[in-house]
């Protein structure tokens, strides 16, 4: 994988509806604060079709790092690994864990929310973007202590992947 550019996004145009509606969602779920409660969120409030390229990740301090609570099914299938109580440093290629890391470290030190998009080569094909929305999560109202990651990737790029799951037609 290749990337070509990495590039944040304002939040108040958001590239697609259903990440703007996760968007909106975790507006809710912050009820006045600046950032949401663990126990005031409800993944079930993100568009069904994000729910599988969704991430949460606990921030662990001392050494700090990033732990998956929550690694969605479309994820393993791209990353052909199960990441939940794995570090953000368990992904490959490292070109990718080393980017996730970054942001996230972003996300823990402004306690904002954050919307990038992503564009990169994956494997020859044609260049491919796909939008991330990091949301973060504070039990104590200011410091983030869980991350949730929603990506909404190119029907193009799911379709592919599923292709490389699918055994070969038989062929007489």
């Amino acid at each position: 994988m290749t990337f070509i550019k990495i590039s944040e996004l304002n939040p108040k145009k958001m590239p697609s509806p259903d990440i703007e509606t996760a968007y909106q969602a975790w507006g809710v779920w912050c009820n006045g604060q600046p950032m949401p409660k663990w126990n005031n969120t409800d993944l079930f409030d993100i568009p069904a079709r994000l729910i599988p390229y969704t991430a949460v990740l606990d921030v662990v301090n001392n050494p700090l790092d990033f732990v998956y609570r929550f690694w969605g099914t479309s994820l393993a299938n791209i990353h052909h690994k199960e990441m939940k109580g794995h570090s953000v440093n368990d992904i490959s290629p490292h070109e990718i864990a080393q980017n996730a890391k970054k942001a996230y470290n972003e996300i823990w030190q402004q306690a904002k929310p954050s919307i990038r998009s992503h564009s990169y080569v994956w494997q020859d094909e044609d260049a491919i973007e796909d939008f991330i929305l990091r949301l973060p999560i504070s039990d104590n109202g200011k410091d983030v202590d869980k991350i949730i990651t929603i990506i909404d990737t190119p029907v193009q790029y799911a379709a592919y992947q599923e292709s490389l799951n699918k055994p070969p037609e038989a062929h007489c």
